[in-house]
């Protein structure tokens, strides 16, 4: 399996979230949060505020791709968490300066020198394998490289694996908007690496089938 999950946010709204994700607390979809005049999912600062998605297994490797669009202010936030069965193994986090850091546990594993500005989208790649040695961590962001570290502790748990995607946000000022999410593994011949800059587009029908 390569693809394992993606999201537009075109096609539903904030009342449906649960019957795509697993749980959801703060967080509205809305026309115009997208990056293409269409739908994307917004999380504010009420609180921690977050969207949870439970994959179909556990994966040693996690492809994790989407846009993104801070708002409001810079502050240091955690925007995605990869969990082992609710447990963070490592996250994904904006720091005031506008540079991103990946972190295990609180224990910074790099920092970019890189930095994003506010109101501007970005499309972030992330990718982990997650071992307590031999782990590596990578992102990049508009194709480009910001992190790469080899020989990482990125392991919590006593798995060497994620099963969750946590879309999440702290009690901080900054505020984002997502859009064209997708979540992949690195097994099978193809979607099983970066893949750049992609838009998830959610393909309607025209009118009723034989079906209706």
């Amino acid at each position: 399996m390569t693809l394992l999950f993606m999201d537009s946010f075109d096609h539903y709204d904030t009342g449906d979230i649960t019957k795509k994700w697993n749980s959801v607390l703060g967080c509205a979809i809305g026309g115009g949060y997208g990056r293409n005049g269409t739908a994307g999912i917004f999380l504010w600062g009420a609180g921690n505020t977050y969207i949870t998605k439970t994959l179909l297994s556990s994966y040693t490797t996690l492809i994790t791709g989407f846009a993104i669009q801070f708002t409001t202010a810079l502050t240091n936030a955690v925007f995605l968490q990869l969990r082992d069965a609710g447990t963070v193994q490592v996250d994904l986090r904006l720091n005031a300066d506008g540079t991103m850091s990946i972190r295990r546990n609180g224990t910074v594993l790099g920092t970019s020198t890189e930095s994003v500005l506010l109101d501007r989208w970005y499309f972030v790649e992330f990718k982990v394998l997650i071992n307590n040695g031999a782990g590596t961590i990578d992102l990049r962001v508009n194709e480009i490289s910001w992190i790469s570290e080899v020989a990482q502790d990125t392991q919590v748990t006593a798995n060497n694996t994620a099963n969750e995607i946590v879309l999440f946000h702290p009690n901080v000022g900054t505020q984002f908007y997502i859009d064209d999410l997708h979540v992949m593994d690195d097994s099978g011949a193809v979607n099983n690496d970066f893949i750049g800059d992609y838009r998830v587009e959610a393909l309607l029908p025209n009118g009723a089938g034989n079906a209706a």
